[in-house]
């Protein structure tokens, strides 16, 4: 099973799980988690690659996407 590092408060596997905290997960990761082994990383590299690009709901693009949304 995979091994990562929590970066932010995040509920994980019908928990919460607070920054620091090191877990073992089998689902795909985002953002909020840090590999820490090579299982990780290369779920991480899959992930990333099927979903593309992620972009947090506070990043400044997305707030500009759902603005223009909005105009339409």
């Amino acid at each position: 099973m995979a091994k990562y590092k929590v970066l932010t408060r995040s509920y994980i596997g019908g928990k919460v799980e607070e920054p620091g905290a090191i877990i073992q997960y089998d689902g795909n990761p985002s953002s909020n988690l840090e590999p820490l082994d090579a299982a990780a990383e290369k779920k991480m590299a899959e992930y990333q690659k099927q979903v593309g690009q992620r972009i947090s709901a506070s990043d400044p693009r997305f707030i500009a996407a759902m603005i223009d949304k909005q105009g339409q």
